[in-house]
């Protein structure tokens, strides 16, 4: 007996083989074709000279004394709790007061901040002013001596008498 329809198989096989086909005649491009495919964003053409665009305004910091709070710490360490920078935002030149809070059970050895600005990186050692080493307030001066539109960052370091170092970063800009 004689069918007149067309096995759904050979039909499945028939769409593959197209299908590969097409894929294979895509990628190969033997013919030179050009694909303009729809994009959602402007790619630069490889011939286009780069566009350069101007370095952005930096956002205005807050003036005068601010205070940032910090939790958490590594276990063993010294607890770094507050941070204090009079002004935040010095004229070039002028000098920023810090203060760290800090505690710890064996008691703080030393804290140290370093400053990074856009072109130097500065290291101060701070004091102990008040309380005691198990918990005080180290203060120090640093004097800002470079533009800092792009970076301006403090890294507070404290450590404690068994040598175990905490370290926070407080990023500015």
């Amino acid at each position: 007996m004689k069918s007149d329809k067309i096995s759904p198989v050979l039909l499945v096989v028939l769409g593959v083989l197209l299908g590969l086909l097409a894929f294979l005649l895509f990628v190969v491009n033997p013919f030179g074709w050009e694909f303009k495919i729809p994009t959602l964003f402007k790619l630069p053409s490889k011939n286009a000279p780069e566009e350069i665009s101007p370095a952005p305004t930096p956002y205005p910091l807050p003036s005068g004394k601010q205070t940032y709070t910090i939790s958490g710490n590594m276990p063993g360490a010294p607890k770094i709790t507050e941070v204090i920078f009079d002004p935040l935002d010095p004229t070039n030149g002028k000098e920023i007061n810090l203060s760290v809070k800090t505690s710890d059970v064996s008691g703080v050895a030393g804290v140290e901040v370093v400053l990074n600005t856009d072109n130097k990186d500065l290291t101060t050692k701070l004091y102990l002013r008040e309380g005691t080493v198990n918990n005080g307030v180290w203060k120090g001066i640093i004097k800002v001596d470079d533009s800092y539109n792009r970076i301006y960052r403090f890294l507070i370091k404290a450590r404690n008498t068994k040598n175990i170092l905490q370290s926070n970063t407080i990023t500015i800009r």
